[in-house]
């Protein structure tokens, strides 16, 4: 009986283990899912609004003068970049996560929208974890890399931001 008993027990336990690595799966299955959905819905603004197209895909930059125009672009832009910065976090915490799929699109948008390197460059210490991952996307080449960070580094010692400037120049060093 206490044999039973022993065996019943292992039984169950391997059992529970099982599910709770189902259930674990599922939870990083199910943010994957949820971070494409994200990364898709974009692209129905595109269809609902196309004036906002040539902003992302034609590398032109925001009108001046057209203050509606502007903001939409600009809430656009922050939008689809805390996006691609989200998906870059998740592909580093679950080790299933998709990013070389996603990393062409993010590449593309980057290296085409005027208005995303501007709000990445404007909000650079807002992704202190993504941010140079996003950054080294934007760009071919690693001396191409630097020379941006040295122009975030001015801007933010324009600013009167010399603590973001420091810590921008030291990201160069990398």
């Amino acid at each position: 009986v206490a044999a039973l008993n022993l065996f019943t027990s292992r039984q169950l336990l391997v059992r529970v283990s099982r599910q709770l690595e189902i259930a674990e799966n599922q939870s990083e299955m199910t943010l994957i899912r949820n971070a494409f959905i994200e990364m898709s819905e974009f692209l129905q603004i595109f269809v609902e609004k196309p004036h906002l197209r040539p902003y992302f895909y034609d590398s032109r930059p925001t009108p001046t003068g057209d203050d509606r125009v502007d903001a939409e672009v600009s809430a656009l832009a922050e939008w689809i970049l805390t996006n691609f910065a989200t998906a870059i976090s998740l592909a580093v915490m679950l080790p299933d996560y998709p990013i070389g799929a996603l990393k062409e699109t993010i590449r593309f948008h980057l290296r085409h929208s005027p208005a995303m390197r501007k709000h990445l460059e404007d909000r650079f210490s807002g992704f202190p974890v993504t941010g140079m991952t996003l950054l080294r996307w934007t760009y071919e080449t690693k001396s191409e890399t630097a020379q941006a960070l040295e122009v975030f580094a001015f801007h933010a010692k324009e600013r009167g931001d010399h603590a973001e400037s420091n810590r921008i120049m030291s990201l160069r060093r990398l």
